[in-house]
């Protein structure tokens, strides 16, 4: 009997954390400017828009972004604990299925 499955030990360490400094560096990678971290990327925005914003009122406008990143992260976190019980129990049952008889 061959069985076939998807080796999750990559997804073991699996980590990921994402923050409104990362997007604006991001951000500014993509676009090509010179931009640091999120207060950087306010200023920016202020001085293209004419706005007076804080970096709390851009962070609060933009933190459901944010958020559903990390949700999609906690996901992957519960994802890589299922493949990890899937090896375990594939591991069994090829253990089981090697001590049966062959015909």
């Amino acid at each position: 009997m061959n069985l076939s499955f998807t080796d999750s030990k990559s997804f073991k360490s699996f980590s990921f954390s994402f923050t409104l400094d990362d997007f604006a560096q991001a951000l500014g990678d993509l676009r090509g400017l010179d931009i640091n971290n999120y207060a950087d990327l306010t200023d920016l925005a202020n001085a293209q828009y004419g706005a007076n914003w804080s970096v709390e009122e851009y962070a609060s406008a933009y933190q459901d972004n944010v958020d559903i990143i990390n949700s999609l992260q906690s996901k992957m976190n519960e994802l890589s604990m299922v493949l990890q019980q899937k090896d375990k129990y594939i591991q069994l049952l090829q253990t089981k299925l090697s001590s049966v008889p062959k015909i």
